[in-house]
């Protein structure tokens, strides 16, 4: 397939990186990407993780300097590089704007890890949320730094047996071609 067809699969495969090129330049591209990937069983866990702990830390760094809360929340939207996030704490925003407190606002969002709602409900009830917040980003960090270093251990041998086969694929095509040139020549002499 691929010796008949190569131009067509190298035209296939720049179109594609095209394409997403194209659709990372516009923002409903990015807000596409964004929600997909979130939805990709590993990946996905990691950015909800790394998204928490990147608006906790914002919130709480802003909140213990004594920044409103409203300031804070809408600082921390800009910050934040997911759709999805941003769309979540704008509407921390608004449930803060009406008094409400922000873990409510966080509770119907599946996104958003169950135990960052209930910290985040202890630290409102303690009047303690910097800090709070802050302890919060201090433990997802930690646990994105470990479950990157464990996925590196689990992504090595894959690696090695994906090269080791390309490999042997590679050598098994340049061999057999030489046993058929023998066979070939024993068929011709005998």
């Amino acid at each position: 397939f691929l010796r008949q067809y190569w131009i067509w699969c190298l035209v296939f495969i720049a179109a594609l990186i095209a394409g997403i090129k194209f659709s990372l330049m516009k923002q409903q591209g990015r807000d596409f990407w964004d929600r997909l990937f979130i939805k990709v069983p590993i990946v996905g866990d990691l950015i909800i993780k790394t998204m928490s702990a990147r608006l906790c830390r914002n919130l709480g760094i802003m909140l213990s300097s004594g920044v409103s809360l409203l300031v804070a929340i809408n600082m921390a939207k800009q910050v934040l590089g997911n759709v999805v996030f941003r769309d979540i704490v704008q509407q921390v925003y608004e449930s803060a704007e009406k008094g409400e407190g922000i873990h409510k606002a966080l509770i119907p969002h599946k996104e958003v890890p169950k135990d960052v709602t209930y910290m985040i409900s202890v630290g409102e009830q303690s009047g303690n949320l910097g800090d709070m917040l802050n302890k919060i980003a201090d433990f997802y960090e930690s646990k994105v730094q470990h479950e990157v270093k464990e996925a590196v251990t689990y992504i090595e041998p894959i690696f090695i047996v994906i090269l080791g086969v390309g490999v042997g694929g590679i050598m098994a095509s340049m061999i057999l071609p030489l046993f058929d040139m023998v066979k070939t020549i024993q068929n011709v002499r005998g």
